[in-house]
């Protein structure tokens, strides 16, 4: 009975609090002079040192329809020869003042596999998230941000799709599935567009860059680290960022 409470429960969470109810979000804060850009790039590698930390402990066994997705990882860090996949790199501070054109592009975060795919990802602030629901049950998306980045609706149906423009600059938002506790997304919101996720190798580049002397974040589950690094015109400088459990 319990469970049939928890899904009934979300059920009326998406009839009463659907998307199509909600407002439109702010428009995004324009500055009126066009962005500069340039020949500049920072790259590097991210890196994590020692053993990465235990996921929850959360049995997937409790919930039958997540049953037949492939197990859990060992950690939630995607780790692999020391290098960190899916951190989060941006220049947090350094930018000239200007709009960048923001891209018509709408970025997919979907739940399959009982999952969200990808767990983290960089979106422009004023770009269009589209969330879907790829699995045969219940979720919902519980956005954990500031102003029109906070929101909760559910997801009942097997390919259903809501849209969301992300017009506050946050990093990060934490996306959640409250009927799925070990579900996590995370979503880097930037206004302008040099940032990057690590690939699997670690590595990330930020490219376009004009000259200047920039503060670059990198952010990763386990904490942030930052580095000031200064560019010429066409310099390509590196920065690496290393993290313990």
């Amino acid at each position: 009975m319990p469970r049939v409470r928890r899904l009934l429960h979300f059920a009326l969470l998406f009839v009463s609090c659907g998307p199509c109810r909600e407002k439109p979000p702010p428009p995004v804060e324009r500055a009126g002079v066009p962005g500069r850009s340039g020949g500049a790039s920072i790259h590097g590698t991210v890196r994590f040192r020692g053993t990465p930390p235990a996921p929850p402990r959360i049995s997937r066994g409790s919930f039958a329809e997540c049953a037949k997705a492939p197990a859990l990882p060992a950690t939630p860090l995607g780790v692999a020869s020391g290098a960190l996949a899916e951190a989060f790199v941006w220049v947090k501070r350094g930018v000239p003042e200007g709009d960048y054109p923001i891209p018509r592009d709408l970025l997919l975060i979907d739940q399959r596999g009982c999952e969200f795919i990808p767990r983290v990802l960089g979106v422009r602030a004023g770009q269009t998230v589209v969330f879907r629901n790829s699995d045969q049950t219940l979720h919902n998306v519980h956005a954990v941000g500031r102003g029109s980045n906070a929101f909760n609706f559910g997801m009942p149906v097997t390919g259903m799709e809501v849209k969301r423009a992300l017009t506050e600059p946050q990093v990060t938002i934490t996306i959640a599935c409250d009927v799925h506790p070990w579900m996590r997304a995370f979503l880097g919101v930037v206004r302008h567009p040099f940032f990057a996720v690590t690939a699997a190798d670690g590595r990330y580049e930020l490219r376009g860059l004009p000259a200047g002397t920039y503060l670059v974040e990198a952010w990763t589950e386990v904490g942030r680290a930052e580095q000031t690094v200064t560019v010429g015109g066409q310099e390509d400088r590196a920065a690496d960022f290393s993290f313990g459990p």
